[in-house]
């Protein structure tokens, strides 16, 4: 039996989890699970990455967590600031002033990235670099604080807008023509682990064969397909899909959905006007024919979410040349039966529902296996998976 540990950091909240791997399944024990979310500080949105340094402990060496989001060091290694968070309003109206420097197209040719003003580039631009001496993303600082370090893992370079993943290097051009010092740049590694949550969620998909689809639901939706290579090409951009690195050399083309932050935000409204409802709760009631007006806007949230996994389905057929004809949801959403009969209903074909705890089976894997295969081989022995056909 060997055993391994990982942290796997969420927006609501983190949890340091055990894998045992013996016989080719793995089985998983959580340690301890503790909240995250952002903190409003000197008008601005910040992760306490302190609280989730204390709360991973120094013996776990291999943590995930959300894309784009940095610490910058100074020329002694220490924190400049606490890093902000994606959805702080600093990044708003970037789009403009960016591309005043470098076009879209530009940008795009070189990093295949998607446009959102969260990303790592725009968040940058609107930061004061005078101090700065090196850029690590979340799980790179948390690394850092354990090993000393001074590095950044493939996967979650590739989501911050400056990364070229024909290279598989920073996009030095695109970093020099926006001004930015290259010495802030570490070097890309390929850590003990995908860094990326994303790309641990992926790498423990169960799937087999050709014509599959994925989407990790959480607080975001992330849907799309494996691919061997990058495609970045006018269309890919049109329809504004990103190329991310994902687990031993693969690329993950896929578009982020607003998956349940309205759901998550809803909740929170409710409990503030006196109302408390859990996630299974406002599910029951959508469920329902008829409903308050949290039940409604609870179903207006799936039956969008089930519209965009249709229409993205639609633009990963056309992107790409496939049929696809089952599409993996894991994650915290893949609970969610009601969500995932819609989504079979949308879409017209067969939602293959878990692992719930794929990010943290990704995470232990790719630091057990020598293979994307032997992964996904261990996933299907270890974790039950629950088939939603369409109606």
């Amino acid at each position: 039996m060997q055993t391994y540990l990982a942290a796997d950091l969420g927006a609501e909240s983190g949890r340091v989890m055990r894998g045992e791997l013996a016989d080719g399944r793995l089985t998983l024990e959580e340690l301890r699970r503790f909240p995250n979310g952002g903190v409003e500080c000197d008008g601005g949105l910040f992760w306490d990455i302190d609280h989730l340094h204390r709360e991973i402990g120094p013996e776990v060496r291999a943590i995930d967590a959300w894309g784009c989001d940095y610490v910058l060091l100074d020329g002694r290694g220490k924190a400049l600031e606490p890093p902000r968070h994606y959805r702080d309003p600093r990044t708003r109206g970037a789009f403009d002033e960016v591309f005043a420097r470098v076009s879209r197209d530009d940008i795009f040719a070189e990093t295949g990235c998607q446009f959102l003003e969260i990303d790592t580039l725009y968040q940058l631009w609107r930061t004061d670099l005078r101090d700065a001496a090196k850029l690590l993303f979340v799980p790179d600082y948390l690394h850092y604080l354990r090993t000393g370090r001074v590095a950044c893992e493939r996967t979650i370079a590739s989501t911050s807008q400056l990364y070229n993943p024909r290279t598989g290097d920073w996009a030095w051009p695109l970093i020099e023509r926006l001004g930015f010092p290259r010495t802030l740049f570490p070097p890309i590694a390929d850590g003990p682990t995908a860094s990326h949550d994303t790309a641990s969620a992926v790498a423990a998909v169960p799937a087999e064969g050709e014509g599959w689809a994925y989407i990790s639901s959480g607080t975001w939706s992330l849907m799309g397909v494996e691919l061997p290579e990058p495609r970045i090409e006018p269309e890919v951009l049109r329809r504004n899909f990103t190329n991310e690195a994902g687990a031993f050399g693969t690329i993950r083309l896929l578009k982020n959905l607003s998956g349940m932050w309205p759901l998550q935000q809803l909740r929170k409204r409710c409990a503030a006007e006196g109302r408390e409802y859990g996630y299974a709760q406002l599910t029951e009631m959508a469920a329902e024919p008829a409903g308050n007006d949290d039940a409604l806007e609870t179903r207006a949230i799936f039956d969008s979410l089930a519209r965009d996994y249709a229409a993205t389905k639609l633009d990963l057929e056309a992107l790409t040349g496939r049929v696809i004809d089952r599409i993996h949801i894991v994650g915290g959403g893949s609970r969610n039966d009601f969500l995932n009969q819609l989504a079979a209903d949308a879409c017209g074909c067969d939602i293959v529902a878990g692992p719930v705890e794929a990010t943290a089976a990704g995470n232990i894997l790719v630091q057990a296996c020598s293979s994307l295969e032997e992964v996904r081989a261990v996933v299907r022995a270890s974790f039950e998976t629950r088939v939603f056909r369409p109606r």
